[in-house]
């Protein structure tokens, strides 16, 4: 029989047991399946709008329809019930529905409130009194709105009270909802459940209840009970709290003398009858405490003078104790009902659906300036500390099992909404169009710096705790999300030309990736979370800002190790490589070392190779060449100007010649030099990619890789020196001769080059010394400390007021986390170090070092304190954002017993997670 059938006889005209007595016929022998429906209306949802329990009876008992066909099925099935009013109907149907979870049984006990059925609220409650939790708040509101008090004060006493301080979506808490309708009977309520009458509300401006209330004159009465209500629980226990409006009901005012700290209400028994009276005095509070005909909500007001520190109040309530047998001798009147039965909400549920509440408030707060491009700090440092109270809970393993609003966990919401907020944020960037000089001002450069600052901290701050397996997922997502920030904020910087912040960010974002492959590995390569392309893209990405971001440094072998990682571990993105080609060729116009240009040249053009091997798109190729163009024109340039020193040094030992064609230079040896010199030792030599010696025609074959390699200077040397009698000496006109002769050589040396130019060096003969020979610097000055390997020499401290050459800081030179701070005494060109300026205490917007002192706590000893330098260099914003910092390790005294201190600087870190001891 046919869904349409049965649904027919259902609701045709008769009683409900005509109407039984016909589907019993008509089915008596017919099996049904487990799910019928016609135009999406099924025979039990017939059945159950008119509230034919019998019926539904028959249908799922006798004939096997299931109401649970899917859990929105069983859903929609009672909620045509609550909308008809059919509760005997529903009362059957919750009996059958023992496997909905959490979140389509609170669709039902929504519709419940909203179609006002206080019974089938409390069935529900009875049966799952897990249905109080985070997703009360928006019932109490329905049923607040509603008018139906009866069900708001069962919510409320099932365990709804902890949660009327968690602001809405609308970060508004139901408790002022309750203030702003002035509804006396759930305030009343509340007050018997012990709620708090003194405790803030979180709404925006954060104002206790009493200042809460605002006395309009259409709910003026209303107002005043509710005033009252709020009195008599101890809201008056501070009179500063009191407004004036309220004074003024009770015949008060500040000016008055006989009013003391409190304002506190009783009820006062005359001529038979309760009537409510106010006390401002201690005297005569302390006399109504004790007098038989008057009545207190003691221990409500006991708890108001704890949470507001009201040291007299509290005295005076701990000395009386007779105060509770009085109290039962003359009880209040309650309207809370003693036969309902609470659900179990935990004290630590209920912090949790507080954090919760302020965490949705400041999503949604956060939402709305990244929508209007609004530059908030404050808001984005709100949501990340709500965040951070959020994780707080998972140190207790069964939080993550609580559920939230949607039936979201801790875990769960976390990484979705930090997910959503990334991509709104990133987004902004590529829709930024401000140019080079106004982007460091833009909203999304500051507002991307400092959700990535706030997201760094978060990490750090939990990184014990999400190290633990049971919560690495989200660990590994919000890592991954933190590399991809500062990798754009480090591109952002690069094109900026802050080559020192640009390292800072890059350097972080792979250590970030670095830990998510660690963990991944840890787990077996079973990660889900851990994105291989989101990674792959990143680190990639990353590591060509390094290469731009060191090559401007001047450390060409972490650039040459970071492309050398490139092309080991190739992933294929031409677009991206493509933007960052003219900019790493632009920092390579600016190396003076051509040798070192060339060897980056040679490993991107090696890198390209593997992307023409999958991408044979005429832009690829282009690049390609372009690459291959410039390096045979440095490698021509380089060659040139080395054949000229060449020509220069080999001078006394026969006449060399270049050829061009072969790129190799040859020296023919002198008949004078073959006969005083054992040619034997040019054997060592004989090496046909670099040098070799031809004994027949007695000459020397310098090859290209000679001519380029990094060391053949040191090679030349030792040639010259195998050459050369030991007891002869060059005098000082034939070096001045050299000198002359190889300007003239080097001015002859000239070469074409297409765009882009490269800076070529000036022809001068202290160039040709630095090719050739060492330039003789000045003998570097330890000032009497001992060098420390890997540091500095000792670098001045200058200022007004400090001695001349009495302090002294020492930085790392090979590390380049310590670049930004090595370069404010560091001249690359000259290769020299300059003294470093020192700044005040407030030395905003300046850089240089802060020097101090600090206590020290020693393990079994007393405090020290120990003299310390900080190092600032300034970044985006022109505010200080990187510190470097260390104490003195070296003191030695002068011949003139002048103190000379040495500050060895061996970490670095960012101005927010610097713990400073003590400011200096």
């Amino acid at each position: 029989m046919k869904a349409k059938a049965i649904i027919n006889i259902i609701t045709g005209k008769g009683t409900e047991q005509d109407i039984l007595n016909q589907l019993k016929k008509a089915l008596a022998k017919t099996n049904l399946p487990s799910h019928l429906s016609h135009n999406k209306l099924t025979p039990l949802i017939a059945a159950a709008m008119r509230g034919y329990t019998h019926i539904l009876r028959y249908l799922i008992e006798e004939k096997k329809l299931n109401p649970v066909h899917t859990q929105d099925d069983a859903v929609l099935l009672l909620k045509e019930c609550l909308s008809q009013r059919q509760v005997d109907s529903a009362r059957y149907l919750i009996n059958l529905l023992k496997n909905l979870d959490n979140l389509h049984l609170n669709k039902i006990l929504r519709a419940a409130v909203v179609h006002k059925q206080l019974p089938i609220v409390n069935v529900l409650l009875d049966t799952w009194p897990q249905l109080i939790n985070y997703n009360t708040v928006i019932l109490l509101e329905q049923a607040l709105v509603s008018k139906v008090d009866e069900i708001t004060i069962t919510l409320l006493q099932r365990g709804a009270h902890q949660m009327v301080f968690i602001p809405s979506a609308q970060g508004i808490c139901f408790y002022s909802l309750v203030l702003d309708d002035a509804n006396e009977k759930v305030l009343r309520a509340l007050l018997e459940l012990n709620v708090s009458p003194v405790r803030s509300l979180l709404t925006t401006s954060n104002l206790p209840p009493l200042l809460a209330l605002s006395f309009s004159s259409e709910s003026a009465t209303k107002q005043r009970l509710c005033a009252s209500l709020l009195l008599e629980a101890g809201a008056g226990v501070n009179i500063s709290w009191v407004p004036d409006e309220i004074l003024a009901l009770y015949g008060l005012s500040r000016s008055n003398p006989s009013l003391e700290t409190f304002l506190i209400v009783g009820e006062q028994q005359a001529d038979g009858t309760w009537k409510k009276r106010s006390i401002y005095k201690m005297a005569e509070l302390e006399k109504a405490l004790c007098d038989p005909h008057w009545r207190f909500k003691i221990a409500q007001l006991k708890q108001a003078a704890v949470e507001m520190n009201v040291p007299e109040l509290i005295s005076l309530f701990a000395t009386l104790p007779d105060v509770a047998a009085l109290t039962e001798a003359a009880p209040l009147p309650q309207i809370i009902s003693p036969n309902i039965r609470s659900s179990s909400v935990t004290p630590l549920e209920s912090a949790l659906y507080q954090t919760w509440g302020v965490y949705s408030t400041n999503k949604k707060r956060l939402m709305q300036i990244l929508e209007n491009k609004a530059t908030e700090k404050n808001i984005v440092k709100d949501f990340f500390k709500s965040c951070s109270a959020l994780i707080n809970f998972l140190h207790h393993d069964i939080a993550n099992r609580i559920t939230l609003d949607k039936n979201y966990t801790i875990l769960s919401a976390l990484r979705e909404d930090i997910t959503f907020i990334e991509s709104s944020l990133f987004s902004l960037i590529k829709s930024d169009d401000d140019d080079d000089e106004n982007y460091i001002t833009s909203h999304s450069f500051i507002m991307t710096n400092l959700f990535n600052d706030q997201l760094n901290s978060m990490l750090h701050l939990h990184k014990a705790l999400l190290s633990k397996p049971q919560y690495t997922a989200l660990y590994i997502h919000l890592m991954q999300i933190n590399a991809k920030a500062s990798t754009l904020i480090a591109m952002d910087y690069l094109k900026l030309n802050r080559s020192h912040l640009t390292l800072h960010y890059a350097i972080h974002a792979i250590k970030q990736l670095d830990k998510c492959l660690a963990i991944d590995i840890q787990r077996g390569r079973s990660s889900v979370e851990y994105d291989v392309k989101l990674v792959n893209d990143v680190r990639h990405k990353t590591l060509f800002i390094l290469i731009a971001a060191y090559i401007k440094q001047g450390c060409i072998q972490d650039a040459l190790k970071c492309l050398q990682e490139a092309t080991n571990n190739y992933y294929h993105m031409p677009d991206y490589i493509a933007d960052m080609h003219p900019i790493i060729l632009n920092s390579l116009h600016e190396l003076v070392s051509l040798p070192d240009s060339i060897a980056l040249l040679n490993q991107f053009i090696t890198y390209q190779t593997q992307s023409i091997s999958v991408d044979l798109s005429p832009i690829t190729f282009s690049k390609y060449q372009q690459l291959i163009t410039l390096r045979d024109q440095y490698e021509q340039y380089e060659i040139e100007l080395f054949s000229a020193i060449i020509s220069i040094k080999m001078r006394p030992f026969g006449k060399v010649i270049l050829d061009r064609e072969r790129e190799s230079l040859r020296c023919i040896l002198s008949d004078s030099l073959l006969e005083r010199v054992d040619l034997q030792v040019l054997n060592q030599y004989d090496n046909p990619q670099l040098i070799t010696y031809d004994a027949h025609s007695h000459e020397i074959h310098f090859m290209k890789a000679f001519l380029l390699s990094n060391q053949r200077d040191k090679q030349l040397r030792q040639l010259i020196a195998s050459l050369s009698p030991k007891e002869s000496k060059a005098a000082p006109s034939t070096q001045a001769a050299d000198t002359e002769m190889l300007c003239k050589k080097l001015s002859e040396v000239t070469i074409e080059l297409k765009k882009p130019k490269i800076k070529t060096r000036p022809p001068q003969s202290s160039q040709a010394h630095s090719e050739s020979e060492p330039i003789q610097k000045p003998k570097t000055k330890y000032y009497g400390f001992k060098p420390l390997d890997g540091y500095s020499p000792p670098i001045a401290v200058v200022s007004d007021y400090i001695p001349e050459k009495t302090l002294f800081i020492t930085i790392p030179n090979n590390d380049p986390t310590f670049l930004p701070f090595l370069n404010l005494a560091y001249d690359q060109k000259l290769d020299t170090y300059h003294e470093i300026r020192s700044i005040a205490e407030k030395g905003h917007n300046q850089q240089g070092a802060k020097l101090g002192s600090r206590w020290q706590k020693m393990p079994n000893q007393a405090p020290i304190k120990i003299d310390i330098a900080r190092i600032k260099v300034l970044g985006a914003e022109g505010k200080g954002k990187l510190r470097a910092t260390g104490s003195v390790q070296q003191e030695i005294r002068t011949k003139a017993n002048k103190l000379r201190k040495l500050y060895v600087i061996d970490q670095v870190t960012d101005k927010k997670a610097e713990k400073r001891q003590k400011k200096f």
